[in-house]
């Protein structure tokens, strides 16, 4: 009886941790990163989207749904089999959401015509019962669930995305969303999505349409919740300005390529250039293979990669609207709300460029010095003909 008490006891005091990550190809089957998590012993893990690329590729390398089953189901079982993952996989809770490579179509919206299938084999994957609601939702696989205090909502972003409304969610998981958030006894909210909120001006990056992550950060307001995000293959924490709300973008799993840390200054420069952070400070940005631990109690978020702490940041803000409407902020408060970090970008531009002209300079002489070396050969060359010639010509005469 004491016994049981004293593991009740210590199961109320000891802290909650939330991992998760995206991202995942079986490529990367050596990888040692699931092992890596799983010394955490963290409560649950959360997949935010492609635990598997179940998409195809043309014979033009570009991405399209796969129709086959067969196919689909294997490269999930890749993931799953993973030794690593498996150790995870017994020793902690794992859910998650899907993003367009598991959703089976690269930037995937709602007319794929592989999502039924899709989704049948991709709960397979998490191991979700039969009789489950996620397999039969008309609206996708948005979830939630609590631990202690604490809620998880995963939202399904792929399901009902629509580039002509400009909705990502839906109308019944907005509605849903907004009464997963009435849970009074709830302290903490963590909203899973397996695309990126709060940037809204990047390009080549396939984020939140500006109407929806208005609408949410309006959801939101009052509410103490953090974003978790993945998708764009490198990690970062932002905090949008207007509301205090911070989202943990951990991406990937297996894609922190080895070229991005050879050329890891290069990578920040064009990351800086193409995806900047006006309007939405970050604090940080990593291009290693990373996953993310939330330490609930002490409200600490922490990037890691496979071998090393990369980065932590506290929590504890409830998010509330500053500005007077979101939705009608000027275009010029916008783009020069982060100022500094707008002038810092400038001169690391112009730093870049000072590179480039150093560099291209460089390259310049290395021609000119080839060229002048030919030259010179030539000379010498031509010298000695013309020494060997002269030397021919007097044994003539001779």
């Amino acid at each position: 009886m004491y016994f049981i008490l004293i593991l009740f006891f210590f199961d109320q005091i000891k802290s909650q941790k939330i991992a998760f990550g995206s991202c995942f190809t079986y490529e990367d089957a050596e990888s040692l990163i699931f092992f890596e998590i799983a010394k955490h012993k963290p409560d649950t893990f959360v997949w935010l989207g492609d635990a598997a690329y179940v998409t195809s590729k043309t014979s033009q390398n570009r991405r399209m749904s796969e129709l086959n089953e067969t196919i689909v189901e294997y490269k999930f079982n890749l993931t799953k089999h993973n030794p690593g993952y498996q150790k995870l996989l017994n020793a902690t809770q794992i859910d998650g959401v899907w993003d367009d490579h598991d959703y089976n179509e690269r930037d995937g919206i709602y007319s794929n015509p592989a999502k039924e299938m899709t989704r049948q084999l991709y709960l397979n994957f998490l191991d979700v019962g039969k009789d489950d609601e996620r397999r039969v939702n008309k609206d996708g696989i948005y979830y939630s669930f609590k631990l202690k205090n604490t809620k998880i909502i995963l939202l399904d972003v792929r399901w009902n995305r629509n580039p002509e409304t400009q909705d990502v969610l839906g109308e019944n998981q907005w509605i849903w969303l907004e009464n997963e958030l009435k849970d009074v006894e709830i302290g903490q909210f963590i909203i899973g999505s397996g695309s990126q909120i709060l940037p809204n001006d990047r390009l080549f990056i396939d984020v939140w349409y500006q109407s929806s992550r208005n609408k949410l950060l309006q959801i939101l307001k009052g509410k103490n919740a953090l974003l978790i995000t993945g998708d764009v293959h490198f990690a970062e924490i932002l905090q949008d300005p207007c509301t205090n709300i911070i989202e943990v973008c951990s991406s990937g799993l297996s894609y922190g390529s080895h070229y991005r840390n050879i050329l890891r200054g290069l990578f920040e420069f064009f990351a800086e250039l193409f995806q900047p952070d006006t309007f939405s400070q970050y604090y940080e940005r990593f291009a290693d293979k990373n996953y993310a631990i939330i330490d609930v109690d002490e409200k600490k978020i922490s990037i890691y990669n496979e071998t090393s702490l990369l980065y932590q940041v506290g929590f504890n803000k409830t998010t509330s609207v500053k500005c007077e409407d979101i939705e009608s902020t000027p275009v010029i408060f916008k783009y020069f709300w982060n100022f500094s970090n707008k002038i810092n970008a400038f001169f690391s531009m112009l730093l870049f460029q000072q590179v480039v002209k150093a560099l291209t300079i460089c390259i310049i002489l290395l021609i000119f010095m080839i060229l002048f070396g030919f030259g010179v050969l030539k000379i010498f060359g031509l010298q000695i003909i013309r020494r060997k010639t002269i030397e021919k010509l007097k044994q003539k005469n001779e």
